[in-house]
């Protein structure tokens, strides 16, 4: 139902194997993809597809190579980006099976680009009754915090195949950002980003532990929406 891919970098400290720990202990039992820069030592496990850059991607072109071998080698309904620095909530794949499908039927999921299973302070603060459930949010280029994100199929090939979000790929001066660049192609296309309440991961793995050189201290990078259990 959901194909998976993983994206990984060298960090200060290897988080790789605890977050494919918690994301397989979460319930989910399919095949992962990794998509790991150089640097990264591979990953030999049951139902995991470690594929490594020959050369450095940067997170953006990462990124977008998980989501487009995701859409390409797969037939699952549904298309999920992680970073390698999340923990899972327990039973978190029972939850997105019983509710993606669901979500997907009402009529103004037409408008969704993306949805996303963390919440990050600096989003949520901007929205007003934030309630159990999907929230839908954004902050075009000011969006943070692409932790996890989840594509219908079609969203995932409308996303790659937008003539906006192709501009920034193919401008070497954008090596990251991913989640400005896609909050931005969103916004401007006129979606929106849903956001799952309680947060289904966590970003703990990350703290002081950046693979791009970002500070130790990003407050607004922390979400006040999970409750846990962690898997």
């Amino acid at each position: 139902m959901i194909a998976t891919a993983i994206i990984t970098a060298p960090r200060p400290r290897s988080t790789l194997a605890e977050s494919l720990g918690s994301y397989r202990r979460a319930g989910f039992d399919g095949e992962v993809y990794i998509c790991a820069e150089p640097g990264v030592d591979p990953v030999v496990a049951d139902k995991v597809h470690f594929v490594q850059n020959e050369m450095c991607l940067g997170n953006l072109r990462n990124w977008h190579r998980a989501l487009s071998l995701l859409f390409t080698v797969t037939t699952d309904n549904w298309l999920m980006v992680c970073e390698d620095d999340i923990s899972w909530a327990a039973k978190a794949a029972n939850v997105l099976e019983r509710e993606l499908n669901t979500i997907a039927a009402v009529p103004s999921f037409a408008r969704v680009g993306a949805m996303s299973l963390y919440l990050p302070r600096r989003h949520s603060k901007h929205m007003k009754g934030i309630r159990a459930g999907w929230n839908p949010g954004g902050l075009g280029p000011g969006t943070w915090g692409f932790q996890c994100m989840i594509f219908s199929r079609a969203q995932a090939n409308w996303l790659l195949n937008t003539q906006h979000f192709k501009g920034y790929l193919a401008d070497t001066k954008w090596s990251k950002n991913i989640d400005r660049i896609v909050g931005e192609t969103i916004l401007i296309e006129q979606r929106e980003i849903l956001y799952r309440v309680p947060c289904l991961v966590d970003h703990d793995l990350g703290d002081a532990n950046s693979s791009l050189g970002y500070r130790d201290d990003r407050p607004n990078l922390k979400t006040d929406h999970f409750v846990g259990p962690r898997a």
